[in-house]
């Protein structure tokens, strides 16, 4: 997609992602939990009260309120370093699930067409191929795209240009909505943001939403952002924690009207966001290679910018749909742990009879 964003001033372009991809963040979460859970604050017992004369009472209450003041500043110091333990352990444990690879590339073929599938057996495939386009791939035929194989299409909604911050609509966003939803491609959509600030990023949510009305879509709305490489647009010299907060802005907006949210970029791109904040939210990768080669939890993934498809001319952006794949694998792993932890507690019941058994004979 970089070719077709370079009318409105910004580097290559990215893409969306699909509805129907089911994260599993459910595990970070029941981990933070469990974390949480065994954390405890100390309680701080106060000293007892010694009976002193009448005249004297003073004297204590005085001593009492400075150790109150002392203890309660001890306390609150305590219980901020816990807050902040909790939050060290809940990023850490939030970036072992997000940073890894999850993939057995080896599954990655080619299908009758030369794109890409994901097959773990000789007849089970857990892929989907599709397409990301806008505008810039000017007129479509739709009937000719579906005919050769393509199964979903996430399509441009609109941009705010990177000079004025002026929000467009995609000049093609209807045609191309219509051409593939009319000939059974499922649709997603992008919009391609330049918001500085979190309410600009709102705007832009919004602005995709009353687009789309009630429209039915299959695959993600898609926040894309990807600031210039040469420092010349208008979210240039913005920093992580920015871009993050906008980025989440936006998706948070898209998932309170009831659409899956989605963040898409390339390595670069991604690494400008603190993505252990962001897990709320799936992941479209971009990279041109045989197979990725950034160990990350996504879940779709734009492996060719140069893509040839019926009905299309020139090239276009392919996308590969690994949602099916991911919660296979997900699904094996939680299977394994359960298995693991079923037999380590067996093993410790065991443990314990021995030794009761052997206790009794003891006696």
């Amino acid at each position: 997609m970089a070719q077709t964003r370079r009318q409105e001033r910004r580097p290559q372009h990215g893409a969306p992602a699909a509805k129907r991809i089911q994260r599993s963040t459910a595990d970070v979460a029941q981990r933070n939990d469990s974390t949480r859970a065994t954390v405890r604050v100390d309680s701080i017992k106060p000293k007892r009260k010694r009976s002193f004369p009448w005249v004297l009472l003073l004297f204590p209450a005085i001593a009492l309120a400075i150790a109150s003041i002392v203890f309660g500043a001890e306390s609150c110091s305590r219980q901020e370093e816990i807050v902040a333990e909790q939050v060290e352990l809940t990023a850490r444990e939030r970036a072992e699930v997000l940073y890894r690879n999850y993939y057995t590339w080896t599954n990655i073929l080619t299908d009758s067409h030369g794109r890409y599938v994901y097959k773990t057996s000789a007849t089970t495939v857990l892929s989907r191929i599709g397409i990301d386009v806008s505008q810039h791939q000017a007129d479509i035929d739709w009937a000719a795209v579906a005919e050769d194989g393509i199964e979903f299409a996430i399509i441009r909604a609109g941009y705010r240009t990177s000079d004025r911050g002026t929000i467009l609509k995609d000049e093609r966003f209807e045609q191309n909505y219509a051409g593939a939803s009319n000939n059974g491609l499922d649709v997603g959509v992008y919009f391609f943001s330049q918001a500085t600030t979190e309410d600009e990023a709102r705007e832009e949510a919004d602005f995709v939403l009353s687009l789309l009305g009630d429209r039915k879509i299959d695959y993600p709305i898609v926040f894309d952002l990807e600031p210039a490489s040469d420092g010349s647009d208008r979210v240039a010299g913005m920093g992580i924690e920015e871009l993050t907060a906008v980025a989440r802005a936006f998706c948070d907006r898209i998932q309170e009207a009831g659409h899956e949210a989605m963040i898409y970029g390339n390595r670069t791109d991604l690494a400008r966001y603190n993505l252990t904040e962001l897990v709320d939210y799936s992941l479209w990768y971009a990279e041109y290679d045989k197979h990725p080669t950034m160990d990350l939890r996504f879940v779709m993934w734009q492996y060719s910018r140069t893509g040839s498809v019926a009905g299309i001319e020139g090239n276009v952006d392919l996308d590969i749909d690994l949602s099916a794949a991911l919660a296979d694998i997900e699904e094996r792993e939680a299977a394994k742990a359960a298995e693991e932890a079923e037999s380590e507690a067996a093993a410790e019941a065991a443990e314990a009879e021995a030794a009761e058994a052997e206790a009794a004979n003891a006696d």
